[in-house]
């Protein structure tokens, strides 16, 4: 589109009432909105794991001050944002598996919570365990060749 050609519009809706003005507005706003969120995705997908994650955990994490409790900090964590970020950054991409299933899968295949009883290089030996693991990441992977 010609700049002329978008002057010419921006003229006829200046012209508009300020109600039909404020409904483009919104228009406006909402494409830029979507566009911000487009070129937000591609930058998470562009970055390295690490990167992704210091991301996620920006958006999670945060330490608060507490008025009522002189010199307190906490730490305030918020799952959801940290999971957007995962999830926008590609981390699930895969049969509808939520980071939650794909975070217990994960400790209940791993070498350290294994049955809660099994510790460290111990739960490799054992066949059982190789077996849950492979299982379990090949219901969350599928089709990935992993």
């Amino acid at each position: 589109m010609e700049i002329e050609q978008v002057a010419e519009m921006a003229r006829a809706v200046a012209a508009l009432p300020k109600g039909e003005r404020d409904f483009f507005d919104g228009m406006v706003a909402d494409e830029r909105a979507r566009a911000a969120d487009v070129a937000r995705i591609a930058k998470l997908r562009a970055m390295s794991d690490l990167e992704v994650i210091s991301a996620a955990l920006d958006a999670g994490v945060a330490l608060r001050h507490r008025a009522h409790r002189p010199g307190n900090t906490e730490l305030e964590v918020n799952t959801h944002k940290a999971e957007a970020v995962l999830r926008d950054a590609g981390f699930v991409r895969t049969g509808g598996i939520t980071l939650e299933q794909a975070f217990r899968a994960g400790f209940r295949s791993s070498a350290e919570g294994w049955n809660y009883e099994i510790k460290g290089e111990e739960a490799f030996a054992r066949q059982a365990f190789k077996d849950e693991m492979a299982s379990e990441l090949a219901r969350l992977t599928p089709g990935d060749g992993a």
